[in-house]
């Protein structure tokens, strides 16, 4: 594998992940607190931007990859459901997983090496940690 292929197949899995965060986020702003509401939204609104810039990252190498899914077909797991809508249990189990993504974009982009890609990485993983840790001080 080369080292743009190797760079590609990252993009691509930190762009299906950012996706499934994205759906998660969703449910959230519409079931959690008025007070959390509004963090939730600016949190989805940074998902979606950091979405859309991996996606044109992965694209400039040889194009889009045949193996890049659409938003739209990506599953969507039921967060509520998953704790008997329980709404706070609900918010744990989240900022978990994504400071957890935030762990796995940071490690993705340490295997880059120096590529502008992974700064790029970088800089979303630690932007989506800092975002993580004021949700939990709400």
């Amino acid at each position: 594998m080369t080292a743009e292929e190797m760079v590609d197949r990252h993009l691509r899995a930190v762009f299906d992940e950012l996706v499934t965060a994205i759906y998660e986020t969703k449910q959230l702003v519409w079931s959690a607190p008025a007070s959390q509401r509004g963090q939730l939204q600016d949190l989805l609104g940074f998902l979606v931007e950091r979405s859309h810039r991996v996606d044109e990252a992965e694209a400039r190498i040889d194009g889009r990859a045949p193996g890049m899914a659409a938003p739209s077909s990506h599953e969507r797991r039921n967060l509520l459901g998953e704790v008997d809508n329980d709404v706070q249990a609900a918010l744990r189990a989240y900022t978990v997983r994504l400071s957890g993504l935030a762990s796995e974009i940071r490690r993705r982009a340490s295997t880059m090496g120096v590529a502008g890609e992974a700064t790029l990485l970088v800089e979303i993983a630690d932007d989506l940690q800092r975002r993580v840790e004021l949700l939990v001080g709400s």
